[in-house]
């Protein structure tokens, strides 16, 4: 549903309608004034024109309080921008050294989940990737990616970010730097993550609903020759719901979820 425009962006938005309205006001003021009280040729009289004044003074006095108001909320909303990419910088490079202390291990876990996925032929559900997570090798990994949750949380709970389109540029900022091995590691253990009942009872944000908002895994590749490739497509359509149809590499569109299909992965 689109979020109703409050009055104070139309302000912003609209800035030459909103002058040439206060503009029109004004004039529209002055002539219902002067025809009000004088309602003949122009005064003389020093007194008419002292009250005439004082009702064009405080007709402009009303308007520089609203644009001083106006200025004060762009200016309050422009620090609370920096403050927001401030942190969320210090966390991107806090995270980029995380990854930098593991690539070594995403590049050697690839492989092996690249074979799990391609072993289940046709049983790709959350089971066979809770079965096969081997939890002493992803530990070294476990600090990486609990980071990369808050990472995305920290964008999805801001306040700042009032839109899907603001806090894309930053979920973007994330993907362009994620190779490919690492995305599918990544999938990979969060398909395989036990904790998705627990997390959502406790947070009420679900790590694969962060991820599906941020289209995190649009550009994933999997090899259309795999014997499973549609089996992972309609497991990555069910699962992102909201990255359905921007898969870039999912193409086969024999794949579409039907009508009523279970989604294994919604928590009830």
């Amino acid at each position: 549903m689109k979020r109703r425009m409050s009055f104070l962006e139309y302000l912003k938005r609209n800035p030459i309608m909103v002058s040439f309205c206060l503009s029109t006001g004004i004039v529209v003021s002055c002539l219902v004034f002067y025809s009000r009280y004088f309602n003949g040729p122009i005064s003389t009289d020093i007194d008419d024109w002292a009250g005439f004044a004082t009702f064009c003074g405080f007709s402009l006095s009303l308007i520089s309080i609203i644009f001083i108001f106006m200025t004060y909320r762009s200016q309050q909303e422009l620090s609370s921008i920096l403050q927001f990419e401030s942190s969320f910088f210090q966390w991107l490079e806090m995270h980029n050294s995380i990854y930098n202390e593991c690539k070594v291990d995403i590049e050697k876990y690839y492989d092996e989940v690249v074979s799990i996925f391609i072993s289940n032929s046709n049983d790709l559900v959350p089971v066979e990737f809770e079965k096969n997570l081997d939890n002493g090798k992803s530990r070294h990994l476990m600090r990486y990616y609990r980071h990369l949750y808050q990472l995305y949380k920290y964008i999805y709970l801001s306040e700042v970010l009032t839109s899907i389109k603001k806090k894309k540029k930053y979920y973007d900022i994330i993907q362009a730097q994620m190779g490919d091995k690492e995305l599918f590691v990544v999938l990979y253990l969060l398909l395989g993550d036990k904790r998705k009942t627990e997390e959502k009872a406790l947070k009420g944000i679900l790590y694969y609903e962060l991820l599906d908002e941020a289209h995190l895994f649009k550009n994933i590749y999997y090899p259309k020759e795999s014997s499973n490739f549609k089996e992972f497509e309609r497991l990555m359509r069910n699962v992102f719901v909201e990255t359905r149809d921007s898969f870039y590499y999912l193409t086969d569109k024999t794949c579409d979820i039907s009508q009523g299909e279970e989604n294994p992965y919604l928590i009830k």
